[in-house]
């Protein structure tokens, strides 16, 4: 086990990730992971820095995945506004999707803690945001007058309750339909 480091990260993230799913984060130690495993806690340590490094890397991988299947929606020939409500509309389903997963804590508990898993996964849909409104601006579909920082910043805060999993986890009552009549609210406050 101890030749492959690559391996066995892998091996103590699908472990951890169980454990998480299984027993909740904190209840969930490193030495439970390592003793799982049947390696040292120490030996851990050589590839996380802490529990929290080893969920983040999870939680990473997780937004990851859901930014990748958001910016398809972004990246299709459509205008500003269309790109903009696939956008939400993905996001919101992902959301909802995995919110019903047993793993959904650690999205949501990196989301409360801004975790850097957070952090850039926050970052790249304000970057989305940003884009979308520029391009939107160009081609005339939205309005030029707000400052860029503060139409990004608010359309960001309207939508935390779809995007943000600690939001999310907090609303469970919303669902996409919703978000689809924000991002309308939003769409039409956008219009020249």
């Amino acid at each position: 086990m101890r030749g492959d480091g690559h391996r066995l990260r892998q091996v103590v993230l699908a472990c951890a990730e169980a454990n998480f799913s299984s027993a909740g984060y904190t209840r969930t130690s490193v030495s439970n992971i390592a003793r799982e495993i049947g390696i040292s806690k120490a030996y851990i340590y050589k590839f996380f820095n802490s529990k929290q490094d080893i969920a983040d890397t999870i939680c990473t991988r997780d937004y990851a995945a859901m930014l990748n299947v958001a910016n398809e929606a972004y990246t299709a020939k459509d205008t500003a506004t269309g790109k903009f409500r696939r956008f939400v509309r993905s996001l919101s389903e992902q959301n909802q999707a995995r919110r019903l997963t047993v793993g959904y804590e650690l999205l949501a508990l990196s989301a409360r803690d801004n975790w850097p898993s957070y952090e850039s996964y926050d970052a790249q849909i304000v970057l989305f945001l940003r884009r979308v409104i520029l391009e939107g601006r160009a081609a005339s579909e939205f309005e030029r007058s707000v400052p860029l920082t503060d139409v990004v910043r608010g359309i960001s805060l309207a939508f935390g309750s779809w995007h943000n999993p600690a939001l999310v986890e907090l609303n469970a009552d919303t669902d996409v339909f919703e978000a689809a009549a924000i991002s309308n609210l939003v769409l039409r406050s956008l219009a020249p």
